[in-house]
């Protein structure tokens, strides 16, 4: 009987039905499929930006000369860097955490066992809180002003969504240190997973 995704996951096994090779150390895919999986969204990318539109979501029209849409710049925190630059990578996430062997999310710098201080939790998880307060002010202001509001609907709705959505999880984040710290009972469904920002065409 075949894996589900989640036993794949917790077994550090690739994520691609019908491949057992394990996930490598910053993907839930073998090195193999990612590497390939990276290659055909860097394809899906050009192809959007020829057609003039977002390369990362594929839904709004954007300048030549811009890297993303507003809502995705939004949602990676580059907002204020509109412009395409070179050899930057899409994320600052992707350079502090990754998911080690036992699908625990880890910082850089932090050993691949054991429990690391509270404080150092508390202190990481407020500084994701305040990432995530910066970049959902700055969508929140920029869903105000005149380019946004007289703009496509469709990009008026993305914008002010994933603005939100941003604010809410730097809610969870605060929450997460005040739960830990015993100032707010446990979450009794706690949400884990990162916002994805918007939906892509044709789904996730």
């Amino acid at each position: 009987m075949s894996k589900s995704y989640q036993e794949r996951k917790e077994a550090s096994v690739c994520t691609r039905k019908g491949c057992d090779a394990p996930a490598s150390e910053t993907s839930f895919l073998c090195e193999a499929h990612r590497l390939a999986t990276a290659a055909t969204m860097a394809r899906v990318r050009e192809k959007r930006r020829r057609r003039g539109f977002c390369p990362r979501c594929g839904k709004h029209r954007v300048k030549r000369s811009e890297y993303a849409c507003r809502p995705c710049l939004t949602y990676l925190g580059q907002l204020g860097t509109r412009i395409v630059a070179t050899n930057v990578a899409p994320s600052g996430d992707l350079a502090v955490r990754t998911r080690d062997k036992d699908n625990r999310l880890r910082y850089h710098g932090k050993g691949s066992r054991g429990r690391q201080p509270l404080i150092e939790t508390d202190k990481e998880d407020l500084k994701e809180a305040q990432r995530a307060l910066s970049r959902g002010t700055q969508g929140l202001i920029d869903y105000w002003t005149e380019d946004v509001q007289s703009g496509p609907k469709a990009l008026k709705a993305d914008q002010r969504a994933v603005a939100l959505a941003k604010l809410e999880q730097c809610q969870r984040w605060i929450d997460e240190v005040l739960v830990r710290n015993g100032v707010k009972p446990a979450l009794v469904d706690p949400d884990e997973e990162e916002i994805a920002g918007p939906t892509r065409k044709g789904g996730r």
